[in-house]
């Protein structure tokens, strides 16, 4: 038994991509709709639904940081993007993160914390923002504004996890 080594969202953005490709290559069948390798389709099918994943990254990241546009220009062409976007799932998490930075710099702490959530559940890295957060919440003395996002980060993780651990805890684990 193989089990995947990834986060419970991105796995689920597999299976979908998996499932998608299925129905596509079940309507050539059906329908002539145009067609190609399963492999290949699901790699157009995974590269469009990463594609989209890093253009709301830097939409967001462009709302974040205004008027410096060069934060955006480093993050957009990033050679790092260019020469890996299609090579991991980060560009879910990624999204996720610019979406979280975004809500904070809106001051909304409780979407804050869904979209960490959401991040963590695609990738580990997210999470490590609210190191960072704690440290300003404690010096801004705005620690309820913390223990929001925190609990809406574990509150969105667990939903997100929980039917995964509940149907398949080994796997899960």
């Amino acid at each position: 038994q193989r089990f995947m080594e990834y986060p419970v969202l991105t796995g689920m953005f597999m299976y979908a991509a998996a499932q998608a490709t299925e129905a596509w290559q079940w309507a050539h069948d059906n329908w002539g709709l145009p067609s190609a390798l399963d492999v290949v389709v699901f790699f157009n099918l995974v590269a469009l639904g990463l594609a989209l994943c890093w253009l709301v990254t830097i939409w967001a990241t462009a709302l974040t940081a205004g008027r410096r546009v060069w934060a955006v220009t480093l993050a957009a062409l990033s050679p790092l993007v260019v020469v890996h976007i299609f090579t991991n799932f980060d560009a879910i998490a990624t999204a996720a993160l610019a979406l979280a930075m975004l809500a904070w710099a809106r001051r909304n702490p409780w979407m804050t914390g869904v979209f960490l959530g959401i991040g963590i559940a695609a990738k580990l890295y997210p999470g490590l923002l609210l190191v960072p957060l704690l440290v300003l919440c404690l010096r801004a003395g705005k620690v309820r504004d913390f223990a929001v996002t925190a609990l809406m980060t574990a509150a969105t993780w667990l939903i997100i996890n929980l039917p995964i651990m509940v149907l398949h805890f080994r796997g899960w684990t």
